[in-house]
């Protein structure tokens, strides 16, 4: 199997939103649902990739491809961006907003944030996840962050294992409440790690 690692390019986009619904956990289904008749969530949000602005494109994104096809993501940026925007608040419910204002106000500052970990099922288990983590990481340290942050759900415990293999500790939990399109328990957890300069 050839799995090569490489940033994101346009026609990647509609790729790239499924997986960053998927990571999600709900919230991208719970944010986007209906709002625009006639599209998907993951195609509002596929277009939204392609078209704007940095950070919220596809260029800060890796792709992990395998056999010319997608198999896994790793979505990051400056943690100072990851915050409820003018622009979110425009273009969703207020209720929708003020149900996940604790999430997107979570961030440890002067830090790299992973907004997105994504592999697909089919190609799961096989190291890509870790190898795009260890890049973003490699990332972060390049652009001369001291440390990288990450909003996990309390509930997966898979994903927590890896975070703390790799040498993120929690810094403090999130609330995030359930929902039938969040069906997750115990909110999230803003995790952290301290980075080694070049």
């Amino acid at each position: 199997m050839s799995i090569i690692y490489r940033n994101a390019r346009p026609e990647d986009c509609p790729k790239i939103a499924e997986l960053i619904d998927l990571a999600s956990g709900g919230i991208i289904e719970f944010l986007y649902h209906d709002l625009f008749p006639g599209l998907r969530p993951v195609e509002v949000l596929s277009r939204g990739l392609e078209m704007g602005r940095y950070p919220y494109n596809y260029t800060t994104t890796i792709v992990a491809e395998v056999n010319g096809e997608v198999a896994g993501i790793s979505q990051s940026y400056p943690s100072r961006y990851h915050l409820i925007t003018e622009k979110i608040r425009e273009s969703f419910p207020s209720d929708r907003v003020a149900h996940l204002e604790d999430f997107f106000e979570a961030r440890v500052d002067n830090s790299w944030f992973l907004e997105s970990l994504g592999v697909f099922p089919a190609w799961q288990g096989k190291g890509i996840g870790s190898r795009l983590l260890e890049m973003t990481m490699e990332k972060a340290t390049e652009e001369g962050y001291p440390s990288i942050c990450l909003l996990v759900f309390a509930d997966n415990q898979d994903a927590i294992r890896l975070y703390r293999r790799k040498g993120f500790e929690e810094d403090r939990k999130v609330r995030v409440h359930r929902n039938k399109l969040i069906p997750h328990t115990g909110g999230c957890i803003l995790m952290k790690s301290q980075l080694k300069p070049k």
